[in-house]
């Protein structure tokens, strides 16, 4: 293979995103998605982009979900809220999300991290505990499941 090249695919993909979150005993909401996008496998690392379906009176949030070499998975979100937040088990990570009217400091605490991924899909589970000023800690799961279109 040429040093100088890249070693990439690109393929157009099915996500189904289920994301549940509890605080304090409770359940707070549970919310399953479905939307289309693109898996980009580059040099050893997966992009997976896609826009997060909402109502037709909210601005799409545009979403970019990073596996790297060593396995840290990035989730960046643009729209009417934008955060870009990096999960590593067992590690906390603090983020800005930036909302109308101000922003807020968020923790992402990374209690598991599992994935099964490769170019033509798989599934990735994130669980992990959002902190924020004030708030009682919320313990969020997201299951992505890919798949090709």
């Amino acid at each position: 293979m040429d040093q100088g090249k890249t070693n990439s695919s690109v393929k157009n993909v099915n996500i189904d995103i289920l994301t549940e979150q509890r605080s304090g005993g409770r359940k707070l909401l549970k919310i399953f998605q479905q939307a289309e996008g693109s898996l980009i496998v580059r040099d050893g690392s997966w992009f997976l982009t896609y826009t997060e379906p909402t109502d037709s009176r909210i601005t799409p949030t545009l979403a970019r979900l990073i596996i790297d070499k060593d396995r840290k998975v990035s989730l960046e979100k643009s729209g009417n809220e934008s955060i870009s937040m990096l999960f590593e088990e067992g590690k906390q990570h603090v983020s800005r999300l930036e909302v109308p009217g101000g922003s807020l400091n968020v923790g992402f605490l990374t209690n598991k991290l599992r994935m099964n991924i490769d170019e033509n899909g798989g599934k990735i589970k994130l669980k992990y505990t959002v902190t924020a000023e004030d708030l009682s800690p919320v313990n969020t799961t997201m299951d992505f499941t890919i798949s090709p279109k």
